[in-house]
């Protein structure tokens, strides 16, 4: 378990991200910061309570990793892959997806509230218990996932692949969905109030 301390900039009361003694705000984002933050997500495959809160990581690879109790709320990922990835108990609201590689993934009563996801692949991963509410969702597939009890309230979702899901429980109240496709998914197993856009 991560030791959470506060930004060591007089004046500052954000906490400092893992790895450092400043928070993302005071980190000088330099090409050296961010190989220093990356390279010591790699020293270890399991990580508990960490704050990687507003960190911006792009074209990396942690993938089979494992985060328990970790913040990356408002973190934006870019050509990231987190295949095989677990996450337990995370806070990634507010976060920004783009081009990341999310398949054979496992999510488990994580929150993405208020997030945006554009060309994401989740296919063939377990999202059991998340908080997708406010989020907003455009090329996105999820084809053959487990979305079980999960929150879709308010999101707004188009051209996302909702092919062959378990969408039982899953919450759509609402939401707006444009271009969405559920072939072979248990839809009647879902809670809908939706507009179709």
């Amino acid at each position: 378990m991560n030791e959470r301390r506060r930004c060591t900039v007089p004046g500052c009361r954000r906490e400092a991200l893992s790895f450092t003694q400043v928070c993302a705000d005071h980190l000088a984002f330099s090409e050296s910061s961010f190989e220093f933050l990356y390279n010591q997500l790699l020293t270890a495959k399991n990580w508990e309570g960490l704050n990687l809160r507003r960190l911006t990581l792009s074209n990396c690879k942690l993938e089979s990793m494992e985060f328990e109790g970790c913040n990356f709320e408002g973190c934006h990922f870019t050509d990231v892959s987190l295949r095989g990835s677990r996450f337990e108990n995370c806070f990634l609201d507010y976060s920004f997806w783009q081009s990341c590689n999310l398949q054979e993934s496992r999510f488990m009563f994580c929150s993405f509230a208020g997030s945006r996801f554009r060309d994401i692949d989740w296919q063939n991963s377990d999202l059991l218990h998340i908080n997708f509410n406010g989020c907003k969702f455009t090329n996105v597939t999820f084809h053959s996932s487990d979305l079980y009890f999960s929150r879709l309230i308010n999101a707004r979702m188009d051209r996302v692949n909702l092919d062959d899901c378990n969408l039982k429980r899953v919450m759509f109240q609402n939401s707006q969905l444009k271009d969405v496709t559920l072939k072979y998914s248990n839809d009647e197993e879902a809670e809908w109030e939706w507009n179709l856009i």
